[in-house]
């Protein structure tokens, strides 16, 4: 059978695989089987069902329960909507207003904090679901159905809701799965949270593709990262450069059963790659993707520099330099943003070149801050910043971080005196911790082009950043 849908992707998985372990809690090292899996997506699917949600909103930590609700969901067509958990709760209403959503699960403490805030119905997950629905009552998605909505950087200034399909993710995670080299047996570690589309696809749906086992975690500190691959026996680890850094920082060495680590989501320094590499004689596969392309479309290894080559997908550099991206994995649009797959060409918005077939990036044409992996958009930055009393106009720009790769500043025009500890109060309260700029900056005035139209890319410059 041709799989196509994440549906037939666990229920053929799991008449292989029944018996064999497929989700492990990297806090214990506790797993549950592929059957197990089932039998749980099964009741998720029942309960789903029984209250009506043909879309739902999820904002809750990385856990076994997670990880079952999203294949219950995909069992009978529901579209999963994941918000970050971090966000403060008018950020959560704004989502679920976007995403159309009008049912959130969340911890008993976010529930609690969202009371009396017309986000529509919330709640913790269920303490008791269902008997398992019977998979012939359930609808069947279609390759091309909805799986899940997703936040993405977009190519302009503003954060896009992506359209996921159940086939794209179904694409995908079969080329990861070949390219990392999955097999009944082999177990990889993902710290990355589920409410992204790398722990989603490159993590649980890939883990699927092979009938090998996927352990999820929460962020950890380095120390206990280390402890976490041991307790689980991973051969490969999911990281994002600021997790590298970290685990740079732990005097103690990987355990013998890590065979690889692999890192996308920010740019990677070379110098960083070769200490990694060196220090703990433990390869990194340095990878490039976007939630637009449903995950990779270029993986490592490499050469120093470079983000991999072409799996599952074609590469090619189109005008200013731009990476663009074909293939079945290849979203079909945005929710509620403007077209950027042309031809069947997606226009990625980052800057590259292609050299022997490995792509090696220079920068992006969007405006998006990547900060440590978080796709934050300046726009929504500065619209915070311009409400408090005295700002006149505000310019959000990257600023270099040796542990991050970004961080956020704020170039600022302001009509009188304020601190900078009086504007980080003001976005802390409106904005979640990593959206909120570290350093402030004053001018005159901010460099704008013959229109008017902020020229951000000369932000950095003239505040000597």
């Amino acid at each position: 059978m041709t799989v196509t849908t994440i549906r037939e992707l666990l229920l053929s998985s799991a008449a292989l695989h029944g018996p064999s372990p497929f989700l492990i809690d990297g806090a214990d090292g506790s797993t549950r089987s592929y059957a197990e899996v089932v039998l749980n997506a099964r009741r998720w699917a029942a309960w789903l069902r029984a209250e009506g949600l043909e879309r739902v909103a999820i904002a809750l930590p990385n856990s076994l329960e997670y990880a079952e609700l999203l294949f219950g969901a995909a069992l009978c067509g529901t579209i999963v909507c994941p918000i970050n958990p971090a966000l403060l709760a008018g950020e959560v209403h704004e989502l679920m207003r976007r995403f159309g959503a009008t049912t959130l699960l969340c911890t008993s403490s976010r529930s609690a904090e969202l009371s009396g805030r017309s986000v529509g119905r919330k709640g913790e997950l269920p303490a008791g679901l269902p008997p398992p629905a019977a998979l012939d009552t359930l609808p069947v998605p279609r390759p091309d159905s909805l799986l899940s909505l997703m936040l993405s950087s977009g190519t302009s200034g503003t954060s896009k809701l992506c359209r996921i399909t159940h086939e794209g993710a179904v694409w995908t995670s079969r080329h990861t799965a070949e390219a990392f080299g999955h097999a009944p047996g082999t177990r990889y570690l993902t710290p990355l949270p589920l409410f992204h589309i790398n722990a989603q696809v490159i993590g649980l749906y890939a883990a699927a593709q092979a009938g090998s086992a996927i352990a999820l975690s929460a962020r950890m500190p380095a120390a206990q990262l280390w402890a976490a691959v041991e307790r689980t026996q991973a051969s490969g680890l999911s990281a994002v450069p600021a997790i590298l850094h970290d685990l740079l920082q732990s005097p103690e060495p990987p355990p013998p059963c890590l065979k690889y680590v692999v890192t996308s989501s920010a740019l990677l320094a070379d110098h960083v790659r070769t200490t990694f590499e060196q220090r703990f004689n433990v390869p990194l596969r340095v990878c490039y993707g976007l939630t637009e392309c449903t995950g990779y479309a270029a993986y490592g290894p490499g050469p120093l520099g470079s983000v991999g080559a072409a799996r599952g997908a074609e590469l090619r550099i189109g005008d200013e330099g731009e990476v663009l991206v074909k293939g079945r994995g290849v979203f079909p649009g945005y929710l509620d943003g403007p077209p950027v797959v042309h031809d069947g060409w997606l226009h990625t918005g980052d800057v590259g070149e292609l050299r022997d077939g490995h792509l090696y990036l220079r920068g992006r044409i969007k405006e998006m801050i990547n900060r440590g992996g978080e796709k934050i958009a300046p726009a929504e930055i500065e619209a915070v910043l311009t409400q408090l009393d005295g700002v006149l106009e505000a310019g959000v720009f990257a600023v270099p971080d040796e542990r991050l790769g970004e961080e956020l500043a704020a170039a600022l025009v302001l009509s009188r005196d304020v601190s900078d500890d009086a504007l980080f109060d003001h976005c802390a309260q409106a904005l979640a911790e990593f959206r909120t700029p570290r350093k402030f900056y004053r001018l005159g005035e901010l460099p704008k082009g013959p229109t008017g139209k902020l020229l951000r890319r000369k932000l950095r410059e003239v505040c000597g950043a």
